[in-house]
């Protein structure tokens, strides 16, 4: 009888960092090729997910009846990946929900032969807003504007996340409340004189003719 004795290794952890709204990322994994083609296979798999498996090939080609479906039609390995022994895999329109550890197998005679690791952080992006309130009133008319600038920044992690969202409500109140007192006060004037008119602008001035 043929006995095939596994000779098994492994690869640290490698660790690759993108944004979200990049085209793809490359996961990196390589191993010595193996002339024995019709014996091997190369499967990538996440497992703190309940479908594990990212993508499988086969010497017959990709192998996707069990790949989970939030990476269909997202994966590709290259197309003599187990000839040339570069199991690197490319993953289209990465998200932050395809942030964690990867693992990449390389298969013989159904045997593990090698291992690498792969931890994938994708940043999120987040949009981050700054208002301004411009008021005026003349002849007893009222006109209130609130001018808001979105700047795209990176998102924060996690934890900090609740800190970024009260710092970046409350912190802009401060001056639009100032700014606000500051024109009910030439408003309260501008009634009292039955004249005038009041402007509150970016740069925080009241004026008064």
């Amino acid at each position: 009888f043929f006995h095939f004795s596994p000779v098994w290794s492994s690869q640290h952890a490698s660790g690759v960092e993108v944004y979200e709204g990049v085209e793809s990322v490359l996961l990196p994994c390589q191993v010595q090729a193996d002339v024995t083609i019709d014996s091997t296979a190369a499967v990538w798999d996440r497992e703190e997910l309940k479908d594990p498996t990212v993508h499988v090939r086969l010497p017959s080609g990709d192998d996707f009846k069990d790949q989970n479906i939030r990476y269909f039609s997202r994966t590709s390995l290259r197309a003599e990946a187990l000839q040339t022994g570069d199991l690197s895999l490319t993953l289209r329109n990465p998200t932050v929900s395809d942030s964690g550890n990867y693992t990449c197998t390389y298969r013989k005679y159904g045997q593990d032969q090698h291992k690498a690791y792969v931890d994938l952080k994708v940043t999120g992006q987040c949009c981050q807003v700054r208002c301004m309130l411009m008021a005026s009133s003349k002849n007893l008319l009222v006109d209130v504007q609130v001018v808001c600038f979105v700047s795209i920044t990176e998102l924060p992690p996690r934890s900090a996340v609740w800190f970024k969202v009260l710092s970046g409500v409350l912190v802009p109140l401060v001056p639009l409340v100032v700014m606000l007192a500051a024109w009910l006060s030439c408003r309260y004037k501008t009634l009292k004189n039955k004249e005038g008119e009041c402007f509150i602008g970016p740069s925080d001035e009241i004026s008064e003719p």
